[in-house]
């Protein structure tokens, strides 16, 4: 083994004079180039290439740039560049262990190979995670918990949002109020308006109230009473008779006044829930507006014709001139529209 390494590294350090310039000039004429073709070719000075031909090695740079010169020139000509470059080497007198290391991978070669790697593996980490996560979100209980562990945090995060807030929305629990009918001419209220012949406390007039019962006779019979002698609550007793039956003819009297004219009906208003009403005469002017509550009576005496207007006619009650009026064959979902001629 010896004696085989002593043989090469004499074949090795067996350059001699004319050889590097012997390759050089073998592969240019091969490609059929001269000096400036070349030069112009790897970007160099005619100079130069007239040095490395000559080998005259002192008009070369430092060996650093002359080896990159040599790669660039076997590439150009497409040939290995490892004989030119020992020759050079052997020519300006190199170790063999420097000659060995210029021929070895760089470490920033390595390092880069390395890092690399490791990018690589990295990025195979990566996507073996998304992965599983992926696969994790398809587990139904995996997903309602990432859902309540989300809802959770945002409520925390938003103190406004709470479940009282919610129940109190109408938009969200769905318990929205009906609306109310449309008042087109922009007036509603209890209040008759002009044209309203009679209402409950018109027509109840004609009756004998509280305030016009004859009280004060009553207390002072009362009061006599207990020092008179049966005489006298005999003669009090009479008068009394003789009040109560003026009171009955004052309100049959009251109660025969109260007539339809001629060309108009009676109405009366029963209403079983809250109902909005409309009553106009041919010429569209309002008679009658009002939102009626539950419990109210009405009695009105209008003219004919008249064109009413009812919301939530079914909680309506009509007579008309003392007989029933149904409403159904005119209600259209909760409105009712018809004209009493």
């Amino acid at each position: 083994m010896a004696v085989d390494q002593t043989i090469e590294s004499s074949e090795v350090t067996d350059v001699l004079p004319g050889d590097l310039t012997a390759i050089l000039r073998h592969h240019r004429e091969e490609h059929g180039l001269n000096v400036n073709q070349v030069a112009e070719a790897l970007c160099l000075s005619p100079k130069i290439i007239t040095a490395l031909e000559a080998e005259k090695l002192d008009e070369l740079p430092e060996p650093p740039y002359v080896r990159g010169y040599l790669r660039s020139f076997a590439k150009f000509t497409e040939v290995d560049p490892t004989e030119m470059i020992n020759a050079y080497e052997k020519l300006r007198g190199a170790k063999p262990n420097e000659l060995d290391y210029h021929f070895a991978n760089s470490p920033a070669t390595n390092q880069r190979k390395r890092g690399i790697s490791s990018g690589i593996l990295k990025f195979g980490l990566l996507i073996v995670l998304l992965g599983l996560l992926a696969i994790l979100s398809m587990i139904p209980g995996v997903r309602d918990w990432a859902s309540t562990t989300w809802s959770s945090f945002s409520q925390q995060s938003d103190p406004g949002f709470t479940a009282t807030n919610q129940n109190d929305n109408p938009l969200l629990t769905g318990n929205i109020p009906p609306p109310l009918p449309i008042n087109e001419d922009g007036a509603t209220g209890d209040t008759p308006v002009e044209g309203e012949a009679a209402s409950t406390d018109t027509v109840n007039t004609g009756f004998p109230s509280v305030a016009d019962a004859p009280v004060s006779a009553d207390a002072t019979t009362n009061t006599e009473a207990n020092a008179t002698t049966p005489e006298t609550e005999a003669a009090t007793e009479e008068t009394e008779t003789a009040e109560g039956s003026e009171s009955a003819d004052d309100t049959e009297t009251d109660t025969a006044s109260v007539e339809v004219p001629e060309g108009s009906s009676a109405l009366k208003l029963v209403f079983n829930d809250e109902v909005w009403m409309r009553i106009r005469d041919s010429e569209k002017k309002k008679l009658f507006e009002a939102l009626s509550q539950k419990g109210d009576t009405k009695e009105l005496v209008l003219p004919k014709p008249m064109e009413i207007r009812v919301g939530n006619a079914q909680s309506l009650e009509l007579t008309v001139d003392g007989k029933p009026f149904d409403l159904a064959p005119f209600t259209r979902g909760s409105v009712a529209n018809f004209t009493i001629e």
